[in-house]
């Protein structure tokens, strides 16, 4: 069976069918069938992920069947390919011959940062934290904290 047909299968599963985010999974699942349909499933090797990753990233985002110069985000592919590698389990916990291809070092790593609160957001938050985490927040805040020193958060002083 080749990854489209199974893909096109995996979307009639019920235990797919009561996914939250199947509306997700059928837009994620349109490039690996563009890129890997025509694959076996007993076929897919390391070497097909890395030759995947490396084409979604070298190419932009399609708007309006266009390719447009944006680039496709990590995340996505981290995303496109979490789903494959759960389709090949399913397909496997289903009897059907697949191979063992590791996915490990083939899914990216998605960009992360750190978001800082708004002034209001900081306000709401710090309205309804306990009296106890509301101190070491503070502390924080205002960098009273030493690295490496210990503090002990014990409730009973609130």
């Amino acid at each position: 069976m080749t990854v489209a047909s199974w893909a096109d299968a995996y979307f009639d599963l019920e235990e797919v069918k009561t996914k939250r985010s199947i509306d997700r999974d059928r837009t994620l699942v349109i490039p690996v069938k563009r890129i890997l349909g025509g694959k076996l499933l007993m076929d897919l090797c390391r070497e097909d992920l890395f030759a995947y990753r490396n084409v979604r990233k070298a190419g932009g985002i399609i708007c309006g069947r266009k390719e447009s110069t944006i680039k496709i985000a990590d995340g996505t592919v981290k995303n496109e390919l979490s789903l494959l590698r759960r389709m090949i389990n399913l397909a496997r916990d289903r009897g059907l011959q697949t191979s063992t291809v590791s996915f490990r070092g083939a899914i990216p790593e998605a960009n992360t940062r750190a978001r800082i609160l708004t002034d209001t957001e900081s306000e709401r938050l710090f309205a309804i934290l306990p009296t106890w985490f509301r101190r070491v927040v503070a502390g924080c805040a205002s960098d009273r904290l030493v690295r490496g020193r210990s503090i002990a958060l014990d409730r009973r002083h609130d």
